[in-house]
């Protein structure tokens, strides 16, 4: 059973990692990613009605709004950071803030006592963030004292924020509603809130370019994104949320693989460094610190 699960973990961490390199190298992130939550809702639901009901329990409405604005948050503020720095920064940053800022949620707004090894972690995350930062504005070891963030770390930050504030209320949401039905609601909420900022007028050509120009990826990606959140929940029935969280964080490393091979990224030193320590750091949260 171990076994398998840990394949459907890192079946999952290379899928969600590929669409991700997907939506990096298309010419308009916010529609390429707007477009692949789109065709995978009409595409997920014509799969899931026959087998399926889609109705969503009342009890999951409130936290799923919840969700879904944060949904809308992280999307826009993930396009923000591919446009303005490489995948092999903005992701890890971005996938691997997020379990530490909700350890913090849990402490601070719940009264979960955080153990000392979840302190460590959290603590060698902030120090990865900052390395990974330092990697951008292309410094050097000895000006770690000069806390600087760029515009690109900034972005990722404020994606995994919205990961976070999602990921606590996307638990509140499953206990009423199936997971695989509500993976639909979140590609159709995806698709539908992100509308207003999308479908602008100013925007409507860059739009229809990118399904034009890119529709094979962006099918692909959507698929992909799909499959890769029910390999997690299928994971979740074999094994203990902590192997699937350390399991994930796979996902940092295999991003940052993609960005050098695909897209031609430098992978210095800084950045080798700072993709570790959080890779360390969620994985210590996730087995040690829980």
């Amino acid at each position: 059973m171990l076994e398998i699960a840990l394949e459907l973990i890192l079946f999952s961490a290379l899928l969600h990692a590929g669409w991700n390199l997907f939506s990096k190298s298309s010419i308009d992130k916010l529609a390429f990613m707007w477009w692949m939550y789109f065709l995978g809702a009409i595409g997920y639901g014509l799969i899931l009605l026959p087998m399926s009901t889609i109705y969503l329990a009342t009890a999951s409405v409130l936290p799923f709004l919840v969700s879904a604005l944060a949904e809308v948050g992280y999307v826009l503020t993930l396009a923000k950071g591919y446009e303005r720095g490489d995948l092999s920064l903005v992701y890890p940053v971005s996938r691997g803030g997020a379990p530490v800022l909700t350890a913090l949620w849990a402490a601070l707004l719940f009264g979960e006592r955080l153990p000392a090894f979840g302190i460590i972690g959290i603590l060698l995350s902030v120090a990865g963030v900052y390395f990974l930062s330092l990697s951008e504005t292309n410094r050097s070891l000895r000006d770690v004292a000069k806390f600087q963030l760029s515009r690109a770390t900034t972005w990722a930050l404020a994606s995994a924020i919205f990961i976070s504030v999602y990921s606590v209320s996307d638990n509140f949401v499953v206990v009423s509603t199936p997971p695989a039905v509500y993976i639909w609601w979140v590609f159709m909420g995806n698709a539908v809130f992100l509308v207003p900022f999308v479908w602008r007028r100013a925007r409507m050509k860059g739009n229809v370019s990118e399904i034009k120009s890119n529709w094979r990826k962006i099918s692909v990606a959507g698929a992909g994104s799909l499959v890769s959140y029910l390999a997690v929940l299928f994971a979740l029935k074999l094994t203990s949320v902590s192997y699937v969280v350390t399991g994930r964080a796979l996902s940092l490393l295999i991003a940052a693989i993609l960005g050098v091979l695909f897209l031609k990224e430098k992978m210095g030193f800084m950045r080798i460094l700072g993709a570790t320590l959080m890779i360390l750091g969620m994985a210590t949260i996730a087995v040690l610190g829980s």
